[in-house]
């Protein structure tokens, strides 16, 4: 029996040898690809968290300047409602003086007023006095020198606060043109925030 396997061992001696080193080849040449592999993932692991890092702090310093517009927008709103506040108090002290200096004749007659009392419905359809004594008030309506002076006030104040919110909405819109802040150094290298 010996003999037996002393023959099949020198006839199979070399395969066995072979399969042996390249058993071993495997398993040494698996690891170290596995190491490979394992890098390979640490380091893209790495650079996704830098990316999301980046991100957050992306989306951190745009809300942060969100919130600063907002509040340059609500600063701005209330300096508006302050001057058109002030805008009514100067409105109701020319008017106090408008009346001490006009006389209260009459500038515009009746016809004058109703024209000027005439819905601008765009239907083209008058608006009429449910009432027969609003019709007959109306008749013989007319304007004083009064009456026109208080008008003029009333529509140069809303001028004004048109004029002023308009202009509020324009440095608004000015200050909202300005660039948010960039921070660089996400994996894509150009340095921007998308």
């Amino acid at each position: 029996m010996l003999e037996i396997l002393s023959a099949w061992l020198s006839r199979y001696t070399l395969p066995i040898a072979l399969l042996a080193v390249f058993a071993a080849g495997a398993l040494i040449g698996g690891d170290v690809a596995g190491r490979t592999y394992r890098e390979k993932i640490a380091v893209a692991e790495a650079a996704y968290e830098k990316d999301r890092r980046v991100a957050a702090e992306s989306v951190a310093l745009a809300l942060t300047a969100l919130r600063e517009k907002e509040a340059e927008g609500e600063k701005l709103a209330a300096r508006q409602l302050e001057l058109e506040a002030t805008g009514r108090k100067l409105e109701k002290e020319k008017n106090n003086a408008l009346k001490k200096l006009t006389t209260g004749r009459p500038c515009l007659d009746g016809a004058t007023v109703r024209l000027l009392n005439a819905s601008a419905d765009p239907a083209g359809k008058r608006s009429l006095s449910a009432h027969p004594a609003d019709a007959l008030e109306a008749a013989t309506a007319f304007a004083t020198d009064t009456d026109i002076a208080l008008w003029a006030n009333h529509v140069r104040f809303r001028y004004d606060a048109c004029r002023g919110r308009i202009d509020a909405i324009r440095e608004f819109a000015e200050r909202a043109q300005s660039p948010l802040p960039h921070r660089g150094g996400g994996a894509g290298g150009e340095g921007e925030v998308p």
